[in-house]
């Protein structure tokens, strides 16, 4: 019918109600303009932040991955903020690309030139076109929580050796906890639950010569994880007073906060 459409089988029946006032979004090509970054690298910056965007956040725009301030790409779900810094791109236009067009991403050619306009982001190749509504929201000034290296006062650097030792021992022990404790010392360190009723810890050897003391971080370890799940190489900034911690790799930079535990 013009409302339904019946679909009818030997003993059941589905009805489904169609849809009406569907909103099409109509642009000019006039209207758009064309983004210094091709769509391999914008989908790769994507899938690297997606884990870190969060949708269950009063504030809309958390709820999408920022792209401006030139070259980075920023997501942030309060606990965890990470920054892509994109070489040889400087973006004309700041703006947040919703986390439920990630998806869409997978039906676009790698091919498609990406447009945009104070409402959409259009990715076109050849005849097809599609077309994202931005977030219409501000980002907050992340630029804030993102100290200096040298402001830090301790360094830690980890190998992959010791990072995949790190993943191991971050995936087993967050099975039983989120909630952990990372003491880092000149002889490795060591991966325990902040449980006092669980004993479990996992200690990685690893020399860290730039320490002459115990260094500890509280952190959630879920985050941790997802932070370092594809690093080969981090340097680690710390302060004391339980601060933010930093992660440093080639172009990502992290910002961990550390768990306030009473």
């Amino acid at each position: 019918t013009n409302t339904q459409l019946i679909l009818k089988g030997k003993r059941s029946r589905f009805i489904l109600q169609a849809i009406e006032d569907i909103e099409i979004l109509e642009y000019k090509d006039d209207d758009l303009k064309e983004l210094n970054i091709n769509f391999n690298l914008f989908n790769n910056i994507v899938s690297i932040l997606k884990d870190f965007s969060d949708t269950n956040n009063p504030s809309i725009a958390l709820n999408g991955i920022f792209f401006g301030n030139g070259n980075n790409a920023v997501a942030t779900n309060t606990r965890v903020l990470i920054q892509v810094s994109m070489d040889d791109v400087a973006l004309q236009e700041d703006f947040i690309f919703p986390k439920f067009g990630i998806n869409i991403l997978k039906t676009i050619s790698s091919k498609a030139k990406i447009f945009i306009n104070n409402r959409n982001i259009v990715f076109k190749d050849f005849n097809n076109i599609v077309s994202i509504s931005l977030l219409n929201a501000k980002f907050p000034a992340y630029q804030r929580v993102i100290k200096d290296s040298d402001e830090f006062i301790y360094t830690i650097v980890l190998n992959s050796d010791a990072l995949e030792e790190l993943r191991s021992a971050l995936n087993s022990i967050s099975k039983v906890s989120r909630n952990i404790e990372i003491i880092f010392s000149c002889n490795g360190l060591v991966v325990k639950i902040l449980d006092s009723t669980v004993g479990a810890k996992i200690t990685i050897n690893t020399k860290i010569p730039s320490l002459t003391k115990e260094v500890s971080v509280r952190l959630d370890a879920d985050g941790i994880l997802k932070s370092i799940k594809n690093l080969d190489k981090v340097f680690i900034f710390i302060d004391d007073d339980k601060m933010p911690i930093k992660l440093l790799s080639n172009r990502i930079t992290t910002v961990l906060m550390q768990l306030t535990l009473y």
